[in-house]
């Protein structure tokens, strides 16, 4: 029983040490895995601000490159004449430019004009006699201020049901139109349902740059507000208009809004009612964009992780604790020798011993 009691030991001993080890190896394992996934959690953090960054400046790009086609066409307008210009000789302006190849997304350029109520009679006669023999003002909503009419529109095909329309009908409209004349710069409205693209709902804008009678623009808003004859001016389907960019979808969940104030309201979504993880990373940007303020989010997606060809922190957990095991099993194999070296030595000695006293008992034992 006592013999037993020094290997015992040595194997409670053991079984601590080994536990020891593996308690502390997982332990460590599971610290690298959770620390390289929070490494690759920055890399990706990292990747999609940048690439925010990136497609925020491609997206107000593709917007406000349309204003050289609006100062273009308020060119042509001025040289014309303003009260000479016909519909005839914008058709020749617009003959003049590829809107699909120059501008990709843009429904159209056109001309508004601000129409007084004492004038809406004469000026529906003339704009009938121009080559519309329809012509007549439309409203989307009743309204007692002066008219903003779309008069002309190139291509027609696409923007038929645009003429005639009185844009100062509606509050989106309105307010960035006189925005425009009181800055005296190109100047785009809130989301809108464009007429000519009414499956779209809050999928379109306006971008409107106010005309004046020559090219001097006035320090004073009020005098610009007083002098503006009317607008050069483009809808825009958002949905065109971004079908340019220049973004792997694969990768990337697009969304964009518009931000006003304490309002937010989105109008692009590259994966509009798909279900996206609310934990993956993501970004956004606030940009300027024509007097407005929009919001580009980007969001990263699985088929981003995977080309990152970063550790998954699961193989880096697993791997530790399998080296821990390894470890564990060369811990045991190095214990186990060692005691049993000890128990060699241990019985060697005893035997020495008791064949010393074997011999100091023979030699008291022997006759003198």
């Amino acid at each position: 029983m006592y013999l037993n009691t020094p290997s015992r030991r040595a194997a409670r001993r053991r079984l601590v040490l080994v536990w020891l080890l593996v308690v502390l190896g997982f332990g460590l394992s599971m610290l690298a895995a959770w620390l390289q996934g929070q490494s690759n959690r920055r890399h990706l953090d990292a990747v999609v601000r940048q690439e925010t960054q990136r497609v925020a400046a491609q997206v107000a790009h593709q917007v406000l490159r349309v204003e050289l086609g609006l100062l273009g066409a308020r060119g042509a307008v001025l040289t014309v004449g303003w009260e000479a210009l016909t519909r005839e000789a914008f058709l020749r302006y617009s003959q003049s430019r590829n809107l699909d190849v120059e501008f990709p997304g843009v429904r159209g350029i056109g001309v508004i004009r601000r129409i007084a109520r004492a004038q809406e009679a004469d000026f529906v006669a003339r704009a009938a006699a121009d080559g519309w023999p329809s012509f007549a003002i439309r409203a989307l909503a009743p309204h007692g201020d002066e008219r903003m009419v779309i008069q002309y529109i190139e291509p027609v095909a696409r923007n038929r049901e645009a003429i005639g329309l009185d844009i100062g009908s509606e509050p989106r409209r309105r307010e960035a139109a006189l925005a425009a004349l009181r800055t005296g710069r190109v100047t785009l409205t809130g989301p809108v349902t464009l007429v000519q693209a009414a499956g779209q709902p809050r999928a379109g804008f306006l971008m409107l740059l106010p005309v004046y009678p020559d090219a001097r623009v006035a320090a004073d808003a009020g005098q610009r507000v007083e002098r503006a004859l009317g607008w050069t001016y483009a809808p825009l389907a958002v949905q065109e208009v971004l079908q340019h960019l220049d973004l792997d979808t694969r990768a990337y969940r697009l969304r964009i809004a518009d931000v006003e104030a304490d309002q937010v309201i989105p109008f692009h979504d590259t994966v509009s009612g798909a279900a996206w993880a609310d934990n993956a990373p993501q970004a956004w940007l606030d940009t300027a964009v024509a007097g407005r303020t929009w919001r580009v989010a980007l969001q990263a997606s699985p088929a981003l992780f995977a080309r990152q060809a970063q550790l998954d922190p699961r193989w880096v957990g697993l791997g530790g604790m399998l080296v821990t095991l390894l470890l564990a099993g060369v811990l045991l194999a190095y214990l186990r020798a060692e005691d049993h070296a000890r128990d060699l030595r241990v019985e060697r000695e005893r035997r020495a011993v008791a064949l010393q006293t074997s011999r100091d008992a023979v030699l008291t034992s022997s006759p003198p």
